[in-house]
């Protein structure tokens, strides 16, 4: 991933204390939100607590101070394939050659993928990542990023993350991916009435990789 032009104490994302609504029509409340250009954030938390709608209030309700930014979605729709298709059409030579490099870097022969008149989701994903890369974003927001990848692609892309200047926002219940990329820890914890709370956790050693992909 190419370095972004920006310092890295840059505020990205800003948002005071407050509350958002969740489809189960529960609250999630979270603190005051700052996040810098240079940080890889993770978020965890059980299913239906809101994280999902976290990230899409982050994307869809103006908190970001950045439009250059790339947000894959936990599962990739028709309309979804159909956009990524029509970015690699338009691709020049070079953006064309970095998106073979970088499929291939996670495990997939990117030539065939392009002729291929369906892909799976895993391919998809690879896909997506590599634009987004080509694109030169600064921001990375990445839902269940590991769904889909078999676990040298997983491995892979740990390494290029850890290794990228970009900001990183990731939902994930791979806390060995985690804890190999992030540098910060949100977790959503349900409440007694029924809502969900946002905290910062401190980064602890992740249960082995090998249970995560079982649960899978």
């Amino acid at each position: 991933f190419d370095f972004p032009e920006q310092k890295a104490s840059k505020v990205v994302l800003f948002k005071e204390r407050g509350e958002i609504r969740l489809p189960s029509f529960k609250r999630l409340c979270f603190p005051e939100l700052v996040i810098r250009a240079s940080e890889k954030i993770g978020v965890i938390g059980e299913n239906g607590l809101g994280k999902t709608s976290l990230i899409e209030a982050i994307v869809n309700s103006g908190w970001l101070k950045t439009t250059h930014h790339f947000y894959l979605k936990q599962e990739l729709g028709a309309s979804e394939i159909i956009e990524l298709r029509k970015s690699l059409k338009e691709l020049t030579s070079e953006g064309y050659a970095r998106c073979l490099q970088i499929i291939a870097r996670l495990g997939s022969d990117a030539k065939q993928i392009f002729k291929s008149e369906s892909w799976s989701a895993g391919e998809a994903r690879k896909v997506a990542i590599a634009l987004s890369s080509v694109n030169k974003v600064d921001l990375l927001i990445l839902d269940e990023p590991t769904n889909h990848l078999d676990l040298p692609s997983i491995e892979n892309l740990e390494q290029a993350l850890r290794a990228s200047p970009l900001m990183l926002l990731i939902i994930s219940h791979d806390r060995t991916f985690i804890n190999q990329v992030c540098d910060r820890l949100l977790e959503i914890t349900a409440t007694e009435g029924g809502g969900s709370l946002l905290t910062e956790m401190d980064l602890e050693p992740a249960p082995s990789r090998e249970n995560y992909l079982e649960k899978k």
